[in-house]
């Protein structure tokens, strides 16, 4: 038969074809198919099997098994760093050049954590992307500092190309 997936963009090019390579060695029977997208779509709509999701499950039919937990990032590379100094208070972002993702979401504020409560703070992007790529790949060659989801640039912080700041101002982790 046929087995069809969906997960966001990048988790699915990172995380789930690489694994999906290797089951499908161990069942040669199967065959797969993926939907990548960075919006949720009706898994009985597309004719889905499995849907790999970030956050929690609304109210639903379906049922969800708790696979892992990530977390917004805020960071930069480290020559951007080195040449304008790493933000010690989300509010010091507003002396940073910052690149937002609106495929994540086009509010122009982010949310940050101080002292075990929410704070707000708003953002003046100098670019706003479309994809997690492209705003990986910008934030990796210096030019400013981003905020996405850990998975997202795990990556590139685990060879030293990108690296997180205002880590004491970071949200609780998500499902």
């Amino acid at each position: 038969g046929e087995l069809r997936i969906t997960a966001p963009m990048l988790f699915g090019r990172l995380y789930v074809a690489p694994i999906l390579g290797d089951f499908l060695e161990q069942y040669p029977e199967l065959n797969c198919q993926t939907l990548f997208l960075d919006r949720s779509v009706s898994l009985m709509d597309e004719g889905l099997d499995v849907a790999v999701r970030i956050g929690e499950l609304p109210d639903s039919s379906l049922t969800a098994i708790r696979v892992g937990s990530v977390r917004w990032v805020t960071f930069a590379a480290p020559d951007y760093l080195a040449r304008h100094g790493a933000p010690q208070h989300p509010r010091d972002l507003k002396d940073h050049r910052l690149i937002q993702s609106v495929s994540v979401s086009g509010a122009r504020e982010w949310t940050f954590n101080e002292q075990g409560r929410p704070i707000q703070i708003k953002i003046e992007p100098r670019m706003r992307m479309n994809t997690n790529d492209a705003v990986v790949a910008l934030a990796g060659r210096g030019w400013g500092i981003s905020r996405l989801l850990s998975y997202q640039i795990a990556p590139d912080v685990t060879v030293g190309k990108l690296r997180a700041v205002l880590e004491d101002f970071e949200m609780p982790a998500i499902p």
